[in-house]
């Protein structure tokens, strides 16, 4: 009886630790994307700001 009881606490503590595994990994992953993603957007705005400068360069 105790033996069982003792399985089943270590079950749901290896469950909630691969959950909390499970979703720092997740977290991480859209750390990472979002860098990523802020990375591009610095760039193409940096991209469009100096086709902005050359087309007004261009211009006058």
């Amino acid at each position: 009886m105790s033996d069982l009881v003792v399985e089943e606490a270590s079950d749901i503590q290896l469950g909630d630790l691969t959950d909390v595994a499970e979703r720092l990994v997740a977290r991480r992953a859209l750390l990472k994307m979002n860098m990523i993603m802020k990375k591009m957007t610095m760039m193409l705005m940096k991209d469009m700001i100096s086709k902005d400068y050359k087309t007004r360069l261009i211009r006058y």
